[in-house]
């Protein structure tokens, strides 16, 4: 885990076309295609707005510590579990319960989000704190190994405002490199490459006009730490 963290026919003997032979099937003539037709559809797709990435990735220093955090706190001893959250909590059949008691957020999560918040949008740092955070893993057993066996731990498409009011969504992506495929109503679709270590955010049309997904869990599994604002 700590080293997963660190790092053709000839032109004669054809008849000419007045030698061809009356009712001869003639080939069939492929639909023409406008380049030009493509080229404008393609820049009617609706932009993905509200969606960074934030140019500098966090250290792999920083990586390895919480890769070894997650390992010495047994978060995922439990094979059955595949998130654990924090801050508020996950209300059974959706959305995030305002009403329960508050779970509090690890110093290592506290840690991260500070190292981060300078690499955000403005926007999100004006917002205020997270008051929710989740910790997922992909393709990881107990022990933190590989474990591509794990074939529900992928990510389906959803809308982090499906229950909630939330106002951003940050994320951090640990050990490998992964995607994030967004779709809309008018079945429109982005793909945004996630390299390991970056951050990305949500905010606005992102969050509340399109459903994103993420299914390729790459060698060595993966790692995702998400902070959310909810506010209703």
């Amino acid at each position: 885990l700590a080293r997963a963290a660190s790092g053709g026919g000839g032109s004669g003997g054809g008849l000419s076309a007045g030698e061809e032979a009356e009712g001869a099937e003639q080939p069939k003539k492929r639909p023409r295609v406008n380049a030009l037709a493509l080229l404008m559809g393609a820049a009617r797709a609706r932009p993905l707005v509200g969606w960074e990435v934030a140019e500098e990735r966090i250290s792999e220093e920083l990586e390895a510590h919480l890769a070894t955090w997650v390992l010495r706190e047994r978060f995922f001893a439990d094979e059955s579990k595949k998130v654990r959250n924090f801050g508020l909590a996950w209300r059974q059949g959706g959305g995030h319960d305002l009403t329960a008691p508050f779970r509090p957020i690890p110093s290592e999560l506290k840690g991260l989000w500070a190292a981060i918040l300078p690499t955000l949008p403005s926007a999100i740092a004006s917002m205020g704190e997270p008051n929710q955070v989740a910790l997922k893993r992909y393709h990881l057993d107990g022990a933190c190994h590989y474990a591509p066996h794990r074939s529900g731990d992928v990510l389906g498409y959803h809308c982090d405002c499906q229950f909630n009011d939330v106002r951003y969504v940050v994320g951090v992506s640990l050990l490998s490199d992964s995607s994030l495929v967004f779709r809309n109503t008018q079945k429109q679709v982005h793909k945004r490459i996630i390299l390991q270590r970056a951050t990305y955010s949500m905010v606005g049309e992102a969050l509340t006009d399109w459903t994103h997904a993420l299914f390729d869990i790459r060698r060595p599994g993966r790692l995702s730490v998400t902070y959310r604002l909810v506010c209703s």
